[in-house]
């Protein structure tokens, strides 16, 4: 749902501050899904993007999971 809603928001060239408690891996594992969506890329690539931007995000393992199955969910006709 964040990233329907936050995409839709940037599509109309508004502007979209994400965050959670820490800024290490939520708002992080929401993050790499919007790039991941606007780059085409997969999660890995678009987590690395984020990591190149703040180092310390770190979305926990099963957050990586969950966003790798939605991504493969995703290109499922």
């Amino acid at each position: 749902q964040a990233v329907a809603i936050i995409g839709g928001w940037l599509a109309e060239r508004h502007r979209a501050y994400v965050h959670c408690r820490a800024g290490w891996q939520r708002s992080p594992a929401i993050a790499g899904a919007l790039l991941a969506v606007r780059d085409g890329s997969d999660i890995d690539e678009a987590l690395a993007a984020v990591r190149c931007r703040k180092p310390l995000a770190d979305p926990l393992p099963h957050q990586q999971e969950d966003l790798r199955r939605w991504w493969q969910e995703r290109l499922v006709p």
